[in-house]
């Protein structure tokens, strides 16, 4: 036996590559991980038994231990593919038959190399030369030729699996993947080189060692960049289809990956992998989200320069209420139809302004021994869902037929206000009207003259002399109800004659089927002398009656602010 640098670097070559295998073999949850322990497995195999040939002198041994190398040798480059499909994801052809069919050539090769003393088909000859001590020199025969084309044909079909997944992955995988081709590049120029004779001086196959670098470059791949900590998911067959925004982020709050959806939602572009969450997310409320520790789940706002409207799932509301709507309403009180002005009570869920809703779901990613590996962010748009649950809610306090409040609205909101009144020591005017003549209306005209009467009624109230902090009902019936805020102790009873101004003004307009008359009654809140607000209608509605049966259609009675 001999002892040289060539016999030293198999040895470690092989100790190298036994090591990445165990390194492999010990995250094999991982994706692709049992296939990397497989390949450095049978890299190691091919190593020894070199070293044990370079190693020997007499030229029985030395064939013995080519023949003990070969299953490591045809065993490498089916397992180069295979660890390239299944951490690409790209295996999903790759059953027992076509293992069976890929193994067929590998299995002859071994076979011949047993067997090749017989029929010369591998090596014809084999002769010891003076280099690295004594060694061995085998020439070609027609079945090695055979095998060294299959061996390419199939490396070649991993070469192209790799490319393939560049294209097919997010960004945030391009360096890993081209670190995997720039790896397996290296033993396939030294094998082309042994193959062709360029490296006939060396009198020695380096391609073994050539994998043992290549073992060592995807060793620093999985223990230094988590090469398959993040390993690819089948992305374009399920998460790029999903209307969900879908987020991966590494340990280090980067962004791994995202799917088209949360391109579109979040505002983020193909920049955003490999960024810090914080920086790329335009939308901070979702980073923040993002930073926090453990499993959630919550619902936020983003802001709608985060949302692209026309390619939403569910188009944004471009109308709503406010000030301006309000003025609009005012200006046109007379002539068209409104919706209610907004309330605490009655604003939707998400005013456009404010953007779209999202259910956020983080979700921990661990490996088998529970070490965190990185996070899982699903965003979904519950918009719809929000503004469906709002307009329930809304409709329960709204009048059907006017837009104003119901009597449940109505006394919901007031009670706050009447709170709000007494914490601030200020006074607060209920104003109860009632549409004269309904019933002679509905009689002479019909119940939809009547119902335009009343929807006319509410578009008055909501728009002069009220203003949109005022809560304005319709209790039922012919009766409406103002509660009019933040206003001087004298105003009670101007209220009421600019409102019935408003109804006079409305009666010239010209081409109108009748005219509308109202009865006015009003009652003061004083949180000197607090009452509930039941009594403050029933005030109000007796001053009203008493407007109308003592001065007529149309009168109004005011009590003492004094």
């Amino acid at each position: 036996m001999q002892l040289n640098i060539l016999v030293f670097s198999f040895l470690v070559s092989a100790a190298v590559s036994a090591s990445v295998s165990a390194a492999a073999w010990r995250r094999r949850s991982v994706v692709g991980a049992p296939g990397l322990a497989l390949l450095m497995l049978a890299v190691g195999w091919w190593l020894l038994a070199n070293a044990f040939e370079a190693a020997a002198l007499a030229r029985p041994a030395k064939i013995a231990w080519s023949v003990a190398a070969y299953p490591g040798i045809e065993a490498v480059p089916v397992l180069f593919l295979f660890f390239v499909l299944g951490w690409t994801r790209q295996d999903g052809w790759l059953t027992r038959r076509w293992i069976a069919l890929l193994l067929v050539v590998p299995a002859i090769t071994v076979a011949m190399a047993a067997t090749n003393e017989w029929h010369h088909l591998l090596w014809p000859s084999v002769t010891l030369i003076d280099a690295w001590g004594v060694t061995a020199v085998y020439t070609h025969g027609p079945w090695f030729w055979v095998q060294a084309v299959y061996s390419y044909v199939l490396v070649g079909a991993g070469f192209l699996a790799l490319v393939a997944a560049i294209n097919r992955y997010p960004a945030a995988y391009s360096h890993r993947i081209r670190l995997a081709i720039f790896a397996a590049a290296v033993p396939v120029v030294v094998s082309i080189g042994y193959v062709t004779g360029v490296e006939a001086s060396l009198n020695a196959d380096m391609s073994s060692i050539a994998f043992a670098v290549a073992g060592l470059i995807a060793a620093w791949a999985v223990l230094r960049a988590r090469l398959l900590e993040l390993a690819p998911v089948a992305w374009a067959t399920l998460v790029d289809t999903l209307p969900d925004a879908v987020l991966v982020l590494d340990p280090e709050q980067r962004i791994a990956a995202f799917n088209p959806s949360a391109a579109r939602l979040l505002g983020i572009g193909p920049d955003a992998a490999g960024r810090a969450v914080d920086e790329a997310l335009p939308a901070q409320d979702v980073a923040a989200v993002c930073r926090r520790a453990g499993d959630q789940e919550v619902e936020i706002q983003v802001a709608p320069v985060q949302v692209a409207p026309a390619q939403s799932p569910t188009p944004t509301p471009e109308d709503g209420d406010g000030p301006a709507a309000t003025a609009a309403t005012a200006a046109t009180a007379a002539t068209s139809e409104t919706a209610p002005a907004a309330t605490p009570e009655t604003a939707p869920a998400v005013p456009p302004a404010e953007g779209r809703w999202f259910n956020v779901r983080v979700t921990e990613i661990k490996d088998s021994q529970g070490r965190g590996l990185g996070r899982l962010v699903v965003l979904r748009d519950v918009t719809e869902r929000r503004i469906a649950v709002e307009t329930v809610r809304r409709l329960s306090l709204t009048d059907e037929l006017t837009g104003l409040l119901n009597r449940r609205g109505f006394m919901n909101l007031a009670e706050q206000q009447l709170r709000t009144a007494t914490r601030t020591r200020n006074r607060v005017w209920l104003l109860f009207a009632d549409l004269d003549d309904l019933k002679g209306i509905n009689d002479r005209l019909g119940h939809e003259a009547g119902d335009r009467a009343l929807r006319e009624i509410a578009r008055l109230l909501k728009a002069a002399p009220f203003r949109e902090s005022d809560v304005v009902a319709r209790l039922g019936g012919d009766e409406f109800a103002v509660l009019a805020t933040e206003i001087s102790v004298m105003d009670g009873e101007t209220l009421a004659d600019r409102f019935k101004h408003s109804v006079a003004f409305a009666n010239e307009m010209p081409g109108r089927e009748l005219a509308l008359s109202v009865s006015v009654g009003v009652s003061v809140f004083d949180p000197d002398d607090p009452e509930a607000l039941d009594e403050l209608i029933v005030q109000a509605d007796r001053r009203m009656y008493q407007a109308k049966n003592g001065r007529g259609a149309g009168g109004s009675a005011a009590q003492s602010a004094a």
